[in-house]
């Protein structure tokens, strides 16, 4: 009889370390998902600091672009009256 609740004990006590391990698992997890969390907030608090400044720089592009078209329209304005100059002194030399 003294076998008997000598096994019981130690099933019982094993039984009990292995539900504390796994509780310790567990915790240990909980962690591990805070901290990964917290990451991930992290980065997207990075990612949303690149998209303002992408959307900033692409403003100052476009602030710059209204010059440069009308530059490209006076050049392009240019070599239109240009050939076509040329088509006309051509036509008279024919």
């Amino acid at each position: 009889m003294r076998k008997l609740i000598i096994g019981a004990l130690l099933l019982a006590l094993a039984g009990c370390s292995e539900e504390s391990q796994a509780s310790k698992d567990l915790e240990q997890v909980n962690k591990d998902i805070s901290a990964l969390e917290s990451e991930i907030q992290s980065i997207r608090s990075e990612n949303d600091t690149l998209d303002q400044n992408i959307e900033s720089k692409e403003q100052e592009l476009n602030a710059l672009r209204p010059e440069e078209d009308t530059s490209e329209e006076d050049n392009q304005e240019a070599e239109e009256t240009d050939s076509e100059e040329n088509e006309e002194n051509s036509d008279e030399g024919s």
